[in-house]
């Protein structure tokens, strides 16, 4: 699935909770190869000023067995503006065959 697939997928599904429009922060899950790739994402999207939230590994998948969750900035929650948001992350994810997974949005704390 496209990043852009996705992107309509979870719109859809967090569209009648979050109003088009809005602002708000993304937690996102990407899956790597190493644990290796897994650091440096995570290093390259903090000196972006996004928030690490936590890296595993998970057993059971080979492919890309490295998880990392990490909150994004805010994002204006329109199909276009998660697409350019996601064009983005897959230009930091390609050079090491990492994979966007999910992404839902978070509330702000007041």
């Amino acid at each position: 699935m496209s990043s852009h697939d996705l992107n309509r997928e979870l719109f859809k599904t967090y569209g009648s909770v979050v109003p088009a429009g809005s602002s708000m922060p993304l937690v996102f899950l990407v899956r790597a190869r190493t644990g290796h790739d897994a650091e440096q994402l995570r290093t390259r999207f903090i000196a972006q000023e996004y928030d690490f939230v936590w890296l595993k590994r998970k057993w059971w998948s080979l492919a890309r067995p490295w998880e990392l969750a990490l909150k994004s900035v805010p994002i204006t929650y329109s199909p276009e503006a998660l697409d350019a948001w996601t064009d983005a992350v897959d230009r930091e994810l390609t050079p090491l065959e990492a994979e966007l997974t999910h992404w839902v949005p978070v509330e702000v704390d007041a």
